[in-house]
């Protein structure tokens, strides 16, 4: 366990490299140009739909599927980004 954190030394090291696109746009202030102050982050987001049209997918695992995209962490999220600043576009996708 790091003291730090009260994490594993091993999560403790995952967790630094996980991206945080804010604060990386912060450390490059005077390289950049701009102020990621004002940033504003368009990110594409897909919504998964099963069909009920006959596929080479089983339907159940059509469900399936739809249902852990539907429970996966979004894009947003996973950079870290402000969700006041956030612009997501979307497309429906059927399987």
């Amino acid at each position: 366990m790091t003291i730090a954190t009260g994490l594993p030394a091993r999560r403790a090291a995952r967790t630094n490299r996980e991206p945080d696109v804010p604060r990386d746009l912060e450390a490059m202030i005077g390289k950049l140009g701009f102020d990621p102050a004002y940033t504003t982050y368009f990110i594409g987001r897909e919504s998964v739909r099963s069909t009920v049209a006959s596929s080479e997918m089983m339907r159940s695992r059509e469900r399936l599927f739809a249902f852990l995209h539907l429970n996966a962490r979004s894009a947003a999220d996973y950079f870290r980004l402000p969700p006041a600043r956030v612009v997501e576009i979307g497309t429906p996708v059927e399987i």
